[in-house]
């Protein structure tokens, strides 16, 4: 299995024991988000010419839900 399988993101889903609304998957290939995201995990796609990702989770979650 490999990226953007789907059954790669439920498998890991199962190894953690978590719910796909626990999960940031980051990443610099579309398809492999857009994968990620079909199974309920939040995506977000990394642009590494802008290395500020910290600005970017919290689009995805809220405080409450980090803590």
């Amino acid at each position: 299995m490999r990226k953007p399988n789907k059954e790669i993101y439920e498998l890991l889903l199962r190894q953690i024991g978590a719910s796909p609304e626990d999960v940031i998957f980051v990443d610099d290939s579309p398809a492999n988000v857009v994968a990620a995201m079909e199974t309920g995990i939040h995506g977000i796609l990394f642009d590494p010419d802008d290395s500020n990702l910290s600005d970017q989770i919290p689009a995805v979650v809220s405080f409450d839900q980090l803590c």
